[in-house]
């Protein structure tokens, strides 16, 4: 700083200079995407209008749970694909019935990403919660982790909702405890069959359970008899795939767990889809946690667990 004596009419006071000094350029990200819409003649596809600036484009999906959260000022979601030019032909994998998939698309180049557009209560933000499955239709059906008396019926279904086959050979079952939000059991579904067909189910279960399936059905026996699922409150159960590491699907029982960490994966997930739900198992009266219809996500867990006091491991669910 330069200080300088300055007097003017016959007042005698101070002038402050500073030496000249370079500011940064502000980073130029690219502007918001605009005209996101399908492909023509077929809903394979989506297309946008070039941003300038661009150097690729980051395609985000979400569900049904995730809707109310998009129409706010925090999209959840995942990362669907990253893609050079204004179309995008993957990631757009068909969803569950009953359900539903949104789209968001958002600009990148060196200095970083652009906006998201902008919702009521300001500025949108996105969090993709890691990479989306790539068709792999599973999910969890129907849970039974609390019996009266000894738990040693305990078992979790799981249900390929999707059109085709899926390869299970990088498809894992882990269990979370919530005291903790750490991964304490791991079940590779690789054990029970190679690949599940459309349609089918496959058990993780007690012996006393997977003794009484259906035939053909594929399983996998817990290492103990008893006490293998614990019992909340709150715990958790996901489907992962170990190898894009990406969340195929969860349940947060009892509660919520919203920051899951799983043995050799960087980061937290967060195992809740949509609101939590209420319903719990119960160890006073038989019964499970399933969904209904076999297969329906919407995203929102609330809406697709119930509580019902026939259990159907290795079957369709019945009506709650």
């Amino acid at each position: 700083m330069i200080v300088s004596l300055i007097r003017r009419a016959g007042v005698l006071g101070l002038a402050l200079s500073f030496p000249f000094a370079t500011v940064p350029a502000r980073a130029a990200v690219p502007d918001e995407v605009h005209s996101l819409e399908w492909c023509p003649f077929t809903k394979n596809c989506l297309q946008w209008s070039s941003t300038p600036g661009a150097l690729d484009y980051l395609l985000y999906r979400g569900g049904a749970g995730d809707l109310l959260a998009l129409l706010g000022a925090a999209a959840a979601g995942c990362t669907a694909g990253t893609f050079a030019e204004p179309t995008a032909d993957a990631g757009l994998d068909d969803p569950a019935p009953g359900s539903l998939h949104w789209f968001l698309v958002t600009a990148r180049n060196a200095d970083g990403e652009g906006p998201a557009g902008d919702a009521s209560s300001g500025p949108r933000s996105v969090n993709g919660n890691g990479s989306c499955s790539s068709g792999g239709g599973l999910v969890l059906n129907e849970v039974d982790y609390d019996q009266p008396g000894i738990d040693s019926e305990e078992f979790v279904e799981i249900y390929n909702a999707g059109p085709s086959a899926r390869d299970l050979s990088d498809v894992a079952l882990i269990l979370v405890n919530g005291n903790t939000q750490l991964e304490y059991r791991r079940i590779e579904l690789l054990q029970a069959a190679p690949v599940l067909d459309p349609g089918a189910y496959l058990v993780v279960g007690s012996p006393a359970v997977v003794a009484t399936l259906p035939a053909g059905v594929p399983s996998i026996e817990f290492a103990a008899n008893t006490n293998s699922v614990q019992n909340g409150a709150p715990d958790a159960i996901a489907l992962f795939d170990t190898t894009t590491g990406t969340l195929l699907d969860a349940l947060s029982y009892e509660g919520s767990i919203s920051a899951a960490q799983f043995d050799g994966v960087a980061g937290t997930f967060d195992l809740v889809e949509g609101t939590p739900t209420a319903a719990a198992d119960s160890n006073s009266v038989p019964g499970s946690l399933a969904r209904f219809p076999d297969g329906q996500d919407t995203g929102d867990a609330s809406a697709d667990w119930h509580f019902n006091n026939v259990s159907s491991p290795g079957g369709s669910n019945p009506i709650p």
